[in-house]
């Protein structure tokens, strides 16, 4: 017997809305602080997790909308579980 896993109901829970190329979806907003001494720049790092169904043929550059703030996907990483984070350019 195998083992089906739903994420539906932890996104109805704790997640806010996106919207990309006319589709309105749920996704795990973050934006992790980015620490000066890590070599990177301070200020945020924005990403959304949804799950990789919902973004079939997403790419870098293309506009989205998570929680009524505007960003350009600024890169894509599916985590082969069924998550992809979609890390976010603000705009």
């Amino acid at each position: 017997m195998s083992f089906a896993e739903t994420l539906s109901g932890f996104f109805q829970e704790f997640g806010v809305n996106v919207a990309w190329m006319g589709a309105n979806l749920l996704g795990i907003y973050d934006a992790e602080y980015a620490d000066p001494l890590s070599n990177r720049v301070e200020g945020s790092n924005p990403v959304v997790q949804v799950p990789t169904a919902d973004v079939v043929g997403i790419r870098q550059g293309q506009d989205i909308t998570v929680d009524s703030r505007p960003y350009k996907v600024r890169g894509v990483r599916p985590d082969g579980t069924g998550i992809t984070l979609v890390e976010l350019e603000a705009q």
